[in-house]
């Protein structure tokens, strides 16, 4: 059996009890254990640590944390012949946040019978319902306190923790509790900006301004904001415009610089819902608002929420 494993930290605790399990059931317990992070040190000395035998004990924990941080393939290549010819006396424990498939090591290290990949596969459903198998909570409470919490598993743990403490008398938790306790956790502020673009460019005017109310509580500049509202409107006008002629997605994607064809559809998807006029309109009005903000001819904490209600 193996003594190297790959593990994505979802939660500091869950990781923690995985690799003390392992240690448990591998008897490392009286092993040495060192932990190497890779966002603070090189990885060159987690190999030498690997490479070396130990004073007090001949057993040894070795713990890499962040371990595709600062990549460099050719010191890569060299963890990857450690474990092809791994030491028994050695127990390591690969750790990364979230494995990203597209890296070869990746792929590498996922083909190589000496490591064992260990993944957190439990749905947050599942989760949550383990966390809270002694109350009465609806599907509908469930599915809130996991919107709230982002999927972020820590914080579910945690929010899940006060819930429980707070209604110990009656074992019931409901979607006012969640409400009332639990704080909505703000995913990526690049999500809720181009979630309020999407909502914008769909015309949903509720969910565009219910986005943007979201987006004031990052603080983003509403210039940034108006900025990217402008470019993407004349991307569309453009696009629109290149595919009468019969242009490919990825001649678009060339002419205009744009990063991939997948981007190209998703803007041309919203091009059918515009006429030129109405582009070109549109693009006036939040190049004019712009200047009216700049100028102080309007308030600028309504001035987007005008130009919504009037699409």
């Amino acid at each position: 059996m193996p003594n190297n494993y790959l593990l994505e930290e979802i939660d500091a605790t869950i990781l923690t009890n995985q690799i003390n399990n392992i240690i448990n059931n591998k008897h490392f317990q009286d092993a040495t254990i060192s932990t190497y992070d890779l966002e603070e040190v090189n990885i060159d000395d987690a190999l030498e640590d690997l490479d070396t035998y130990g004073f007090l004990s001949s057993k040894k924990v070795i713990i890499i944390k962040n371990v595709f941080s600062n990549y460099d393939n050719k010191k890569f290549e060299k963890l990857v012949k450690y474990i092809d010819n791994s030491l028994a006396d050695n127990l390591l424990f690969l750790v990364c946040k979230k494995l990203d498939n597209r890296l070869s090591i990746v792929k590498q290290l996922k083909k190589n019978s000496n490591l064992k990949l260990i993944t957190y596969d439990v749905s947050a459903v599942q989760y949550v319902n383990s966390l809270l198998k002694n109350y009465k909570v609806s599907n509908k409470a469930i599915n809130l306190l996991i919107d709230k919490c982002k999927n972020d598993v820590t914080k579910l743990r945690n929010e899940c923790n006060k819930l429980s403490l707070y209604k110990i008398d009656s074992l019931e938790i409901t979607e006012e509790d969640i409400e009332e306790l639990v704080v909505k956790k703000l995913g990526e502020s690049s999500d809720a900006l181009f979630a309020f673009i999407r909502n914008l460019l769909l015309k949903n005017k509720k969910n565009a301004l219910k986005s943007y109310q979201e987006l004031t509580e990052y603080e983003v500049d509403i210039f940034s904001i108006i900025g990217l509202i402008g470019s993407q409107l004349r991307l569309i006008y453009q696009i629109k415009l290149l595919i009468e002629k019969k242009y490919t997605f990825e001649e678009i994607a060339n002419k205009l610089n744009l990063k991939s064809t997948y981007q190209v559809k998703k803007l041309s998807e919203y091009s059918y819902d515009y006429s030129y006029i109405e582009l070109a309109k549109l693009i006036k009005e939040i190049a004019e608002l712009d200047y009216k903000i700049k100028s102080g001819r309007v308030d600028q904490n309504i001035a987007l929420d005008m130009f919504i209600l009037n699409l």
